[in-house]
């Protein structure tokens, strides 16, 4: 007697019965062709190999390195600094259930297929630090789904891409040869922005405050514009970037003036670093930065001022970087009690004086190096902290060193006091 099964039976029977395994012939070519474009992929741990079908395995772990499969699809492709050459093939736009694409840190040559546009699934993309070149490809930026994208350190010339899909959380895009954009971009203006990287863009000088007032980055935690050719006075970021908890500015030289108008609103900044800049003048609004914890302004114009006392009013102020900045003038005794410092570092100024008294329990580092008219004795005080570093080279503190240094042994693991009147033995513990 012949049985004849109803839909209901037949479905049932599928949805029990595995599923087969195996990429598409599509997804095989694809393969074949980044193995025969892009050199190294053969000599990875578990190889790629042509003709072979990497997910076979049933699970996310693929036969191939840095390769992930979803049952029968390619996931992600994850390859960053694995020694790669060659370029990415056009074909790749056909794997239009790829999820992440990571070649950072490679040495790919040759330009972006504007074909990767047609990834629809795309939430990662990382190009950076290779050799790629051209114009970067406006709909990838625009992928609805993308998440993260970084291709800085590339060649890559022309505008910056003028649309950016609402879903990015991370972008870094400096260190290419932009012509123009910044402006007339989407970039300034997306809502889930958590980290933004336009290190040494290339572009020519970019006023800072047209710069920030043109930003509305509401959830935006990080900003990076090292080398940024940003010119003039630090503008009201109140309102612009709100949440921000670090902003990296050095090796802008025109920035000038003074820090901290404009910045009080940022109650939740943790780190702020203006090295190089043209910086001249700490404002009493700095102590309005309740979070911050990390001060850089190493190599900034402060000739012949003074270390500002309202340093030792940012409430948790734990490294203070200071280093080669003009500074003249003794070191502030407030500067030594503050009960959140760990770090000081205020070598290569013209500092003078003799050291104040220091209470400070949880200094770990000090560094004093080549300002030749710091005079005095090492303080006692040092004794009694948690110190791992102490750097006075250079300096014209003198005396005998003292024999409690001995009671820093299980933390101090750096210590030079070459080039000062210094006497006495150095414990043999170090």
């Amino acid at each position: 007697m012949i049985r004849f099964w109803t839909a209901a039976q037949i479905f049932l029977f599928l949805l029990a019965s595995p599923a087969v395994l195996g990429i598409t012939p599509i997804e095989q070519r694809v393969l074949n062709d980044l193995i025969g474009n892009i050199t190294g992929l053969s000599s990875l741990t578990k190889p790629w190999v042509r003709d072979v079908d990497p997910c076979t395995t049933g699970t996310a772990t693929s036969l191939f390195t840095g390769l992930d499969c979803r049952q029968t699809t390619i996931a992600r492709i994850i390859l960053p600094l694995s020694g790669l050459s060659g370029q990415i093939p056009d074909s790749i736009g056909l794997l239009v259930g790829l999820e992440s694409i990571s070649f950072g840190g490679n040495n790919l040559n040759g330009t972006v297929p504007s074909s990767i546009s047609n990834m629809q699934n795309l939430t990662v993309f990382n190009v950076g630090s290779n050799q790629l070149t051209g114009t970067f490809p406006d709909g990838i930026t625009t992928l609805p789904k993308l998440t993260i994208i970084n291709f800085s350190a590339n060649k890559f010339f022309g505008p910056i891409p003028s649309n950016w899909s609402a879903a990015l959380t991370y972008i870094s895009i400096g260190g290419n040869n932009w012509s123009t954009g910044l402006f007339s971009s989407s970039l300034l203006q997306l809502p889930q922005l958590l980290q933004l990287n336009l290190d040494y863009p290339r572009l020519g000088p970019v006023n800072f405050t047209a710069f920030i007032e043109s930003v509305n980055l509401p959830n935006l935690t990080s900003l990076s514009m090292v080398g940024g050719n940003l010119t003039g006075t630090i503008p009201s970021f109140c309102g612009r970037m709100d949440k921000v908890k670090a902003l990296t500015l050095d090796g802008n030289p025109g920035i000038t003036g003074v820090v901290g108008p404009g910045l009080e609103c940022l109650t939740q900044l943790q780190a702020l670093s203006l090295e190089n800049s043209m910086i001249n003048t700490v404002g009493p609004e700095i102590s309005a930065l309740t979070s911050l914890t990390f001060l850089s302004l190493s190599g900034s114009n402060f000739t012949n001022s003074t270390i500002p006392d309202v340093l030792a009013t940012i409430p948790r102020l734990a490294t203070l970087r200071f280093l080669k900045a003009g500074l003249v003038g003794p070191i502030p005794a407030s500067l030594f009690s503050s009960p959140s410092l760990t770090t000081i570092l205020l070598g290569q100024n013209s500092l003078s004086g003799e050291l104040p008294p220091i209470n400070m329990p949880t200094l770990v580092e000090l560094g004093l190096d080549s300002n030749a008219n710091i005079s005095g004795t090492i303080p006692l005080g040092l004794m009694a902290t948690k110190l791992k570093g102490l750097n006075l080279s250079g300096t014209n503190i003198s005396g005998t060193i003292p024999s409690e240094i001995s009671n820093l042994t299980s933390t101090l693991v750096r210590f030079n006091v070459g080039r000062t009147r210094l006497s006495g033995p150095i414990p043999d513990s170090f």
